[in-house]
């Protein structure tokens, strides 16, 4: 509600156009440059301050625009839902009840009552990333434990399709749409097309990614968790790539 000062229409924003990365939030998601919105997001001291400076482009829902703002955004409303830290909700209904082996963190924006950067810098170990994996593998089921519903899960990870929009990309959230990685975009995670498809069709196959080519990818018609961290891309299209190392598993 805070933001409703700087715009009304903040209020026809939803938990949905976050998700959905279709806010109508102005935000550069550029990387390159110390003077974007992104940059500004991970090298502030005051997350709260750069989110109360933020402004509409334009309508909620006319379009997908990939912008770490509206993963923050969603960040501080569950917080504000729930009534704790981020990582303290994760740790209760997510962390523990996996079964994770180790401990991991979240980045802060402070190291005195700090807030989450929660549009990046989580921090733990592979085996318990390939361990949520298996989770969603299983539908959100590990080792016979229910964690996540199934049904959050397949709606979360669906492809979107009848939204409003100009074209074809922006009616079924389609990033980098025309091109060999090209990805639907869901609940913030991705899913791959499936190969040779006019119009292109989604797949079996969804990932969750970091800006460096960290991968985290389930595929449900092989049975398959694969994942690949490291400070780079390296050059390399890694959802492509693993797509292709996942199909050798028979």
């Amino acid at each position: 509600p805070e933001l409703l000062a700087n715009d009304p229409r903040f209020a026809r924003i939803t938990l949905r156009h976050l998700l959905t990365m279709r806010s109508g939030i102005h935000f550069d998601e550029g990387y390159g440059s110390p003077f974007t919105e992104a940059a500004a997001f991970y090298l502030t001291p005051d997350l709260k301050r750069e989110v109360a400076g933020l402004r509409i482009q334009r309508e909620p829902d006319q379009a997908y625009s990939y912008q770490s703002g509206d993963t923050q955004l969603l960040a501080m409303a569950v917080e504000r839902a729930v009534g704790q830290p981020l990582a303290r909700f994760a740790e209760r209904v997510l962390w523990q009840p996996m079964g994770a082996g180790h401990d991991a963190s979240w980045s802060l924006d402070s190291t005195t009552g700090g807030v989450a950067r929660s549009f990046c810098c989580l921090n733990a170990r592979a085996v318990d990333y390939l361990r949520f994996g298996l989770m969603v593998l299983g539908e959100g089921q590990i080792e016979g434990r229910r964690v996540v519903s199934a049904a959050w899960l397949r709606q979360s990870t669906a492809a979107q399709a009848g939204l409003p929009g100009s074209d074809d990309g922006a009616q079924r959230n389609i990033e980098r749409p025309g091109t060999p990685n090209a990805a639907f975009y869901a609940w913030q995670w991705r899913r791959r097309p499936l190969a040779g498809t006019a119009p292109v069709q989604p797949g079996e196959m969804v990932y969750a990614q970091g800006l460096f080519g960290q991968i985290l990818l389930i595929d449900q018609a092989t049975q398959t968790v694969a994942l690949r961290l490291g400070r780079d891309t390296g050059g390399r299209h890694w959802p492509s790539w693993l797509d292709q190392l996942v199909r050798l598993n028979p």
